[in-house]
């Protein structure tokens, strides 16, 4: 995960402008039985995660489900949500992951998640 001081936001008499979203990457634990990798871009009101070794989405909407137990990844009415999801959270994977190594060894987030 990227981040910065959140200091001035309870310092600061004028609090700054802040991010409304953030992405994160978990590596594999033990196993993919276990604790399997995942990537994913959170905001206030949506999430969508990436589950690389499943080749698995999942999209909740925050708001009307907290617990996050109703995935609209599959839902044609969360489709352009789902696509925009996608690609901010292929973009952060690109950005921020580790240096690349032959292609056949890490390929982009792009080449791995065929749009659906």
């Amino acid at each position: 995960m990227q981040g910065r001081d959140i200091a001035p936001l309870y310092l600061a008499a004028k609090p700054p402008t802040w991010r409304d979203e953030y992405f994160y990457e978990h590596a594999t634990v033990r196993s993919i039985d276990f604790i399997p990798s995942s990537e994913a871009l959170v905001r206030k009101d949506v999430k969508y995660i990436w589950w690389p070794d499943f080749k698995h989405e999942e999209l909740f909407d925050l708001r009307a489900d907290p617990l996050e137990e109703n995935n609209l990844a599959a839902d044609p009415a969360y489709a352009t949500t789902r696509g925009q999801l996608r690609q901010r959270s292929i973009d952060y994977q690109q950005k921020y992951t580790r240096p690349k190594t032959a292609a056949s060894e890490n390929p982009p987030a792009a080449a791995r998640r065929k749009k659906k």
